[in-house]
């Protein structure tokens, strides 16, 4: 649910409004970009472990007695990192962005 509060909110609004509470650094800047960008993996993480948790291999996992964490850890995550890595690409993409347009409004880092 903490993430959905965090989706609610416009991103280059939070991000202002962060940038208005602290004074404008580099690192106030990306960590600002970062609060307001997060929520993205997280779902799409949760999602994804979701539907993979009925796949054919996970239950073939199960029937050889593989403990939770291994199942976890080699079919579940191994299968879902190709998805995750593709979304973190794209929110670097979009954090570049946002940075720049934070830049032009003259609120970043001198």
């Amino acid at each position: 649910r903490i993430t959905e509060i965090f989706q609610t909110i416009p991103t280059i609004l939070l991000i202002i409004v962060l940038l208005a509470i602290g004074d404008a650094s580099l690192n106030l800047v990306a960590l600002s970009i970062g609060l307001a960008s997060w929520p993205m993996i997280p779902r799409l993480a949760r999602a994804e472990f979701k539907s993979l948790r009925e796949a054919d291999f996970v239950m073939a996992a199960r029937g050889l007695g593989y403990g939770t964490p291994r199942i976890i850890v080699s079919e579940i995550l191994a299968n879902a990192l190709p998805a995750l890595i593709v979304a973190a690409s794209v929110l670097d993409a979009n954090g570049i962005l946002l940075g720049s347009a934070i830049t032009f409004l003259n609120i970043g880092d001198p």
